[in-house]
């Protein structure tokens, strides 16, 4: 890497997207608890893994505006908060609605800390080493989801589902606060215009 700041702030960037992509599983086996004590059918609990892959999804192409546009630094901070908001809410919600609007917000986070990784190896990482970084964080990320189910199943044959949202709380809480004191200010020099049209249509 060029310096031990970006090396610093790779590895806290990979260790908070990391439990944004643990997130993407971690409710699977979720659905028959979520089903008996919200009293709701099958159509209705699958919205707790739709609307999360649906807003998830919906950040891909805004992600490239918004890396363009602001500083590393402060997307992640912003995203990495947005996505911590969403687990407190989860952890407290009074009834299915609202756990399905805070996975939603939970996808908001998650899905602009996975471009952001990506982008700041590629960019910044040493030519030399650029392969083995990017292999490094694709076992990571690949990693995640098989942890979701398994840890899911764990969780809930022993504690409630609360505990799905309330065990992530602590590590979202350490990895904001090293990312204030880590990560770097990284300057840009675009200027981009976002494509709403093409946002809406999905004609890029």
């Amino acid at each position: 890497m060029q310096n031990k700041r970006i090396r610093h702030a790779l590895v806290i960037m990979v260790l908070g997207t990391f439990f944004g992509i643990l997130c993407s599983t971690l409710m699977n086996i979720a659905l028959p608890t979520f089903m008996r004590v919200f009293d709701i059918n099958e159509a209705h609990v699958q919205w707790v893994i739709n609307g999360y892959m649906l807003v998830n999804a919906l950040m891909i192409p805004v992600s490239s505006y918004l890396i363009k546009r602001f500083s590393f630094r402060w997307l992640f901070i912003f995203f990495c908060g947005v996505f911590l908001v969403g687990t407190i809410i989860g952890a407290t919600a009074p009834n299915f609605n609202t756990v399905v609007i805070a996975r939603m917000i939970q996808a908001i986070g998650a899905g602009m800390m996975m471009p952001l990784v990506n982008v700041l190896a590629i960019r910044y990482a040493d030519p030399g080493r650029k392969g083995r970084i990017m292999g490094v964080i694709g076992l990571a990320f690949n990693c995640a989801p098989i942890f979701g189910p398994v840890l899911s199943g764990v969780l809930l044959n022993y504690l409630s589902w609360r505990y799905l949202f309330i065990l992530i709380i602590p590590f979202l809480a350490i990895v904001l606060v090293l990312s204030f004191i880590f990560l770097p200010y990284i300057p840009h020099n675009e200027s981009p215009r976002f494509n709403t049209i093409g946002l809406v249509s999905g004609r890029y």
